[in-house]
């Protein structure tokens, strides 16, 4: 109902009286919805609230921040609020300005580089992997996925070497295995490494042996793209012959750009 109404001048009147009672959640994200830039004050207070009514002002201001002006004035927020819960811990709502951060249109390599600054403070690498906040790593990654599309369809420059490699592990890494959001992370990462053309090496032979289709899928993805894959010909008669139908799609798509010319049989039979 607010929402419909969110459009006429009193519709609006009646969000901001909405922001300050009981219906304050979801005046925020009516007022995201409308995606209009000049109402950004009126949600930007919000990112200092309580955790949950934060983690909807944070996706409300990246979906008003429609223009370049708008998207600064975004991050400067989101930058000083994912600071403030890193050092209070509070990572269930720092995860939430991370996905946030990660989401808005950038248009300077400077820009990019701070927010994958702090994206990448959550991604453990091997070493450290024992002590991770789940919240905060599928934050970072639902972030970085975003962010390497941006990146890509803008033509800014290409995230950086350490970056691939933190999301290389955290698209492969099997742990925390008892939190259900283990496997989301995986398939975030490994997402953000199929746009970034950055799924290299043994990466995905690793994720074809994922218990998760859709990781198994993203696997299968990268073996049609331009990245360095180790023995990729093998690798690819492994997706070809898994029992999950959109995976094998996906390797046929690929053999048919490398290896269709060489092995026609291959395709004929997994069809």
């Amino acid at each position: 109902m607010l929402f419909r109404s969110a459009t006429t001048a009193e519709g609006l009147a009646t969000l901001k009286e909405a922001l300050q009672g009981g219906t304050r959640r979801t005046a925020i994200r009516a007022i995201g919805r409308i995606e209009r830039p000049e109402l950004i004050g009126l949600v930007a207070a919000a990112i200092h609230d309580g955790v949950g009514i934060r983690a909807e002002a944070a996706n409300a201001l990246a979906q008003m921040a429609k223009t370049p002006e708008a998207v600064a004035d975004v991050q400067e927020l989101l930058l000083g609020r994912a600071k403030t819960d890193a050092d209070l811990g509070t990572w269930e709502s720092w995860g939430e300005i991370a996905a946030a951060l990660g989401r808005l249109n950038y248009d300077t390599a400077a820009q990019v580089s701070a927010a994958e600054a702090v994206l990448t403070s959550a991604l453990p690498s091997p070493d450290s992997m024992g002590d991770v906040e789940t919240a905060a790593m599928i934050g970072a990654v639902r972030g970085l996925e975003s962010l390497a599309r941006t990146v890509r369809a803008r033509k800014l420059p290409p995230l950086g070497e350490r970056t691939w490699d933190l999301l290389r592990w955290a698209a492969t890494a099997q742990r925390p295995a008892a939190d259900p959001r283990s496997a989301m992370t995986r398939r975030l990462a490994m997402a953000a490494l199929v746009t970034g053309n950055q799924a290299t090496g043994s990466i995905p032979e690793r994720g074809l042996n994922d218990a998760d289709v859709e990781v198994r899928r993203f696997a299968a993805v990268a073996l049609g793209t331009d990245a360095r894959v180790d023995d990729r010909d093998r690798v690819l008669k492994i997706a070809l012959a898994d029992k999950e139908p959109r995976v094998r799609l996906e390797a046929l798509r690929g053999w048919g750009r490398f290896l269709q010319k060489t092995s026609c049989e291959i395709g004929r039979a997994h069809v």
